[in-house]
């Protein structure tokens, strides 16, 4: 059986997902939709972070248009109060002291936690954590974040770009001319829910290495890829990750670890790492598909695809067994 994998679906909730940089949620309720569920993300006095469902029990009203006082969330409706916990503590019109309805309560997220920079959010108890980013905690190393782009892209098909580099020298002539050949494809660790691989470039000899290019995938949308010398030292680190927002939306946080620390030097990798990011969402916005096929009906691969043929497998498992568990 084909299944199309869009951007909304059950299976997807039991995961972690990017939905802010930590540095947007600062002392107003910030507004976010995570799988078609609009969510306040709002920042605790002690500087913790906590979420609920966007949505006042009382009428249905925003939280996000209400405003953070001290300990509690104020709807800017009727003006119910809201601690940190989820409880209503006060309904102004009911009068001080008043007995509170035992559903005056918001409905938060399963978990939510801040790390490397970002509010993560899963719907469910999370299946697998937050991939380890040892680049990300290396202090020596300089850092840059292009802008977390919101586009028209499947989240499964920007993560499917993400996983690719044979598309390099044609889509980004940004990076200059480069060798399309990739000389082998080795599968390091292999899971049911993620994988590592190494790519070897090839110079333009065919035959000597360019350089390496490995590959952390975790399911269902987060892409490490760590760009190496031929010797293994370190040219960039990416951590990628995509916000499936809604039934077409999805929003890409990126994050890059180079060895050069120069601001001037970082400023020129950011402006030549925005361009790329440009190039990308042109052309996977323009992608004709209604979604991503898994099972029966393929996208044509080819030998160099062999990422996507492995994180088309990863999906395979994760509807599988999302579909034996509730059998």
């Amino acid at each position: 059986m084909t299944v199309l994998v869009g951007n909304l679906h059950s299976e997807f909730r039991a995961f972690w997902h990017p939905v802010a940089w930590s540095y947007e949620v600062a002392d107003t309720p910030l507004g976010v939709t995570l799988l078609g569920e609009p969510l306040v993300v709002v920042r605790r006095p002690s500087g913790e972070i906590a979420a609920f469902a966007d949505e006042c029990p009382h009428r249905g009203a925003p939280l996000s248009f209400g405003r953070v006082e001290g300990a509690e969330l104020v709807c800017a409706y009727h003006g119910w109060r809201f601690g940190f916990d989820g409880s209503a503590t006060c309904v102004p019109a009911l009068g001080a002291g008043s007995p509170i309805p035992s559903r005056a309560r918001l409905t938060p997220p399963a978990a939510v936690c801040e790390q490397y920079g970002i509010v993560w959010v899963a719907l469910e108890p999370p299946r697998t954590p937050i991939p380890v980013w040892s680049d990300g905690d290396d202090k020596s190393l300089g850092a840059f974040a292009p802008t977390a782009h919101t586009s028209h892209v499947l989240a499964a098909y920007q993560t499917d770009n993400l996983l690719d580099a044979s598309h390099f020298p044609f889509l980004h002539g940004s990076l200059g001319d480069r060798n399309p050949l990739i000389g082998g494809h080795e599968v390091v660790e292999q899971h049911d829910l993620g994988f590592s691989s190494v790519l070897r470039k090839l110079n333009d000899d065919h035959e000597s290495t360019e350089g390496w290019l490995r590959y952390t995938f975790a399911a269902p949308f987060t892409v490490l890829l760590r760009s190496e010398e031929p010797d293994g030292a370190l040219r960039q680190s990416f951590f990628q990750a995509v916000q499936p927002i809604d039934e077409r939306r999805t929003r890409l946080f990126f994050m890059v670890r180079v060895p050069e620390t120069a601001t001037d030097v970082l400023a020129e990798l950011l402006a030549q790492e925005e361009i790329v990011q440009q190039e990308d969402v042109w052309i996977t916005a323009a992608l004709r598909r209604r979604g991503m096929p898994i099972g029966g009906a393929q996208d044509l691969h080819v030998r160099s695809d062999a990422n996507a043929i492995l994180f088309r497998r990863v999906l395979r498992h994760l509807f599988d067994s999302a579909a034996t568990a509730k059998a």
